[in-house]
């Protein structure tokens, strides 16, 4: 990283730093609340008032930086927690200057409180944006959350949600015992901790030509939306419910066609690029696409791509796998969302399979060696988690017909039949699409 880029970078975060300060001004401005990492310091500036209420926000931020120290030990990086102390004492300054700036602005009814929490969540929210696209450091509460994940291995979502809690908490005790009722915590300090994530995912998504005007850099970042498919190639992508033979079918819609299908393949291809273990990636995350996760996760908002959850970070490697596989060659690609992953590309075929419940359960028995209730329990969980995953990733509903150009029942015609009729149909879409065949 060159100098010039550098500075960038740390600009773009001390502005960040302004405006979670400033976030933070206009949420204790509106008197129904606190966020969670003000709440603590603002009943502490009732307590000692001989102190600033910034000057208790920099020595809770040192707090927090103390604890990752005591957390991690000797894996502490020395360079990361220097710069959280300085963040500190700028966040705790810029905090006493913001309710400075704001003296004169004391709302009175209802409405305005609720609309000066908002505007406060927003601009926290944003500074919280800046911090994550700056990629240069991070204030001390996301480094006590990815303290906590070295330490437990949980994810970082989880430990943010169990971090800001724990924070609230005590200030709820710390009112109960001091006011005898709830001063600094109130209504407010909920919709801070539920909308502030979503408002960042919302930053993240929408305000990409921002980031690349400012930080051009992050555009090489390695997405996989940057990787262009080339117009020649042609794919053909098999979704399917689990025990339809989808599998089967795309190995025959790949011989007709004369290119490779690639299924199981993938996840090595995928552990690789994701760097997660392959039992995990052929299990396609179903562990974390629960609604649990999905919620801390938005908790979280956008973060540091270290700190994603593990589902994110496989379905990014899906995305980067996948297209990459389409640049090079024309081929078939079964399951992992291919046909949302590529759905800008003209020229791909989605298919989507199912069959009747029982063919999918006999046809489970059979290849797994399972009862028939086990072969059943196992088809139902399998497609559930297929459809999370399908839900929160693509945000469409899986198997829904429009999402796709053929849906098929392999129950009607046989496993062999439809392979035949999809590779004819295949076969067809590619002379109209892409002309003289290519691999």
């Amino acid at each position: 990283m060159g100098w010039a880029e550098r500075i960038r970078r740390y600009a773009v975060l001390l502005f960040g730093i302004f405006a979670i300060s400033f976030g933070v001004a206009l949420i204790t401005k509106s008197a129904i609340g606190n966020s969670a990492i003000s709440a603590i310091p603002y009943t502490m500036s009732f307590l000692v008032p001989q102190l600033t209420y910034g000057m208790h926000v920099a020595l809770f931020n040192a707090l927090l930086v103390l604890l990752q120290i005591v957390l991690l030990r000797r894996d502490c990086q020395v360079f990361d927690i220097c710069q959280q102390v300085v963040f500190a004492a700028v966040f705790g300054s810029v905090v006493d200057f913001s309710m400075w700036l704001l003296t004169w602005y004391d709302p009175q009814s209802y409405p305005l409180c609720a609309c000066t929490m908002l505007l406060g969540v927003v601009c926290l929210a944003f500074g919280a944006y800046l911090e994550v696209i700056g990629r240069v450091g991070m204030m001390a509460g996301d480094g006590l959350a990815r303290a906590l994940v070295k330490v437990t291995g949980k994810e970082f979502g989880t430990m943010r949600v169990a971090a800001d809690s724990t924070m609230v908490l005590i200030a709820v005790v710390m009112n109960l015992l001091y006011f005898r009722s709830l001063v600094t915590v109130r209504e407010g300090t909920i919709v801070a901790a539920l909308f502030t994530g979503l408002v960042v995912t919302f930053f993240s998504r929408h305000l990409t030509a921002f980031e690349y005007a400012v930080l051009p850099e992050n555009r090489n970042g390695g997405k996989a939306s940057n990787i262009a498919v080339p117009e020649g190639n042609f794919i053909v992508t098999v979704s399917r419910e689990y025990g339809s033979g989808g599998r089967e079918v795309g190995h025959a819609i790949a011989d007709a066609l004369g290119v490779q299908c690639y299924d199981s393949r993938l996840i090595h291809m995928m552990a690789a690029q994701s760097g997660l273990p392959e039992d995990y990636v052929a299990g396609e995350g179903a562990d974390a696409s629960g609604a649990l996760a999905a919620f801390y996760t938005l908790y979280a908002g956008a973060v540091a791509e270290q700190d994603m959850p593990k589902a994110e970070r496989l379905f990014r490697a899906e995305e980067q796998v996948i297209r990459n596989l389409a640049a090079q060659e024309s081929c078939v690609i079964v399951g992992r969302l291919a046909e949302y992953v590529l759905r800008d590309h003209a020229n791909v075929l989605r298919i989507f399979l199912r069959a009747d419940k029982e063919d999918a359960i006999a046809r489970v028995m059979d290849r797994e060696g399972l009862s028939r209730d086990e072969a059943g329990s196992k088809i139902e969980r399998v497609n559930r988690e297929r459809a999370d995953h399908c839900l929160r990733f693509a945000h469409a509903a899986w198997g829904m017909s429009g999402n796709y150009d053929v849906t098929m029942n392999t129950s009607r015609y046989g496993v062999v039949r439809t392979g035949e009729m999809l590779a004819a149909m295949a076969l067809s879409a590619r002379e109209k699409t892409c002309g003289s065949p290519r691999s």
